[in-house]
C-alpha cells in the first residue's frame, strides 16, 4: 500500500512539474486550446510574409537609388556645347596673279540683275571671331546666282568649316547692289555666322567693293567680289 501511495505520490509530483514548466515556458500552438490567449504569443506566420516582403521591397529601392545615383555620374561626364555665333572681322585684301573678269558697268549702271547671272568669288580676306574669341579666315566664299538675283552662297574654312545658305541680289535706288541673306547662315560645325548684308559698288577694275555688315552685332568689314570661271 505504502508503495502504490509512493507511486501515485510520485506521479503526483511529475504532474505538478510538468503543469509549472507548462506555465512558465508555454509551446507554441500546443496550449492554445486550454488558454486560447497564449496563441498570441506564437510567431504568426502572416506577419512574417509581410516582413519578409517588406525587406524585399527595401532592398530593391537600394538597389534602384544606386544605379539613379550612378547614371547620374555618367550624366555629369557630358557636356553639351550650343552653337557658336561668329562676328564677322575686316582683313586687308588679297592679290591675285590673274586680272578678274570685268563686270558689265553699262549693266551695272542700268542695275539690271541680269549680270549676277553665274558665280562670284571673295577678292579679298574675310575672318570671324565667336564668342571665345577662336578665330576663323575664310579661304573661299562663293556665291553663284540666277538671272533674277536668285542664289546660293558657299564659305570654306581654314579649319575645315563649312557654311552654306541661300542669298538674294538686289540694286537700290542709289545704285548700289543689295546682297542680304534671309537669316544666320549655318555652319557644319554645328556653330553659324550672323547674318549678314552686303553693300556693294563697282570699282574701276571690274570687281565689286563690298562693305559687309552684320546687324546682330554691329561688326563690318570691306571685301572685295569678282567674276569666278568654276561653276556653282
Amino acid at each position: 500500500m505504502r508503495a502504490v501511495l509512493a507511486v501515485l505520490g510520485s506521479v503526483a509530483l511529475v504532474g505538478v512539474v510538468l503543469f509549472a514548466a507548462a506555465s512558465l515556458l508555454p509551446a507554441c500552438g500546443a496550449l492554445s486550446r486550454i488558454a486560447p490567449s497564449w496563441a498570441a504569443w506564437c510567431p504568426n506566420n502572416t506577419q512574417s510574409d509581410i516582413e519578409a516582403r517588406l525587406a524585399s521591397l527595401q532592398a530593391t529601392r537600394i538597389a534602384l537609388e544606386t544605379e539613379i545615383a550612378r547614371r547620374e555620374r555618367e550624366l555629369a561626364l557630358y557636356q553639351c556645347e550650343a552653337p557658336i555665333p561668329r562676328q564677322a572681322l575686316a582683313e586687308p585684301p588679297v592679290l591675285f596673279d590673274e586680272p578678274p573678269a570685268p563686270i558689265d558697268e553699262d549693266a551695272w549702271d542700268a542695275r539690271d540683275l541680269g549680270l549676277l547671272e553665274g558665280c562670284w568669288d571673295l577678292d579679298s580676306r574675310f575672318s570671324t571671331r565667336d564668342a571665345n574669341g577662336v578665330q576663323s579666315r575664310y579661304q573661299t566664299w562663293q556665291m553663284c546666282f540666277d538671272g533674277a538675283g536668285q542664289g546660293r552662297e558657299e564659305m570654306r574654312s581654314d579649319n575645315g568649316s563649312v557654311c552654306r545658305g541661300p542669298v538674294q541680289g538686289q540694286f537700290q535706288s542709289d545704285g548700289r547692289l543689295l546682297i542680304t541673306e534671309p537669316g544666320n547662315l549655318p555652319c557644319s560645325d554645328g556653330g553659324f555666322i550672323f547674318q549678314l548684308q552686303s553693300q556693294c559698288t563697282l570699282k574701276g577694275d571690274g570687281t565689286a567693293e563690298c562693305l559687309v555688315t552684320q546687324p546682330e552685332t554691329d561688326a563690318s568689314a570691306t571685301v572685295n567680289f569678282r567674276r569666278s570661271a568654276r561653276s556653282p
